[in-house]
């Protein structure tokens, strides 16, 4: 963080030290939790991919927001697995320095691209509670997964 810059700060005073960036509005599951289908059903109109930020631009965002404090980028979504070249996306941001990248997913797809992911760049990956017990048993098997987090994941069953 620049010195001549005060941080940015909630309605409460507290600094703002938490970036959450959706990365697309669709999803491969459609549970209660996010996606119900009396909202997204058949009929439902997603964004079009030119609405979408580019990853270029999530850069641009994530590293103007790290220049006045925030520490974390949260990748979300919809599912952030689904978007094209999330890798990719995380080795942009993991060049910014200072910042934490964290992903929250259903973990449906977790096991084609959490090496990669970790290779890239990402620290830490949530769970949604929507997600399977099958989801659970490949977030703990994951690697890199930090220790906390394999706990957590394999009390899911």
């Amino acid at each position: 963080m620049r010195q001549d810059t005060e941080p940015l700060r909630d309605t409460l005073g507290r600094p703002l030290q938490t970036l959450r960036v959706s990365i697309t509005d669709r999803c491969n599951f459609r549970c209660v939790y996010c996606m119900p289908r009396d909202v997204f059903g058949r009929d439902h109109t997603f964004l079009a991919r030119s609405e979408l930020l580019t990853l270029e631009e999530i850069t641009r965002v994530a590293r103007a927001f790290a220049r006045l404090g925030v520490r974390t980028v949260h990748i979300t979504g919809g599912e952030p697995l689904v978007r094209r070249n999330v890798e990719h996306l995380v080795e942009l941001l993991a060049t910014i320095p200072g910042l934490e990248l964290a992903l929250t997913t259903n973990g449906s797809l977790l096991t084609h691209t959490a090496a990669p992911l970790a290779h890239a760049g990402l620290e830490r990956r949530a769970g949604h509670t929507c997600a399977p017990a099958h989801v659970g048993r490949q977030l703990a098997a994951a690697q890199p997964a930090p220790t906390p987090l394999r706990r957590r994941v394999r009390a899911l069953g």
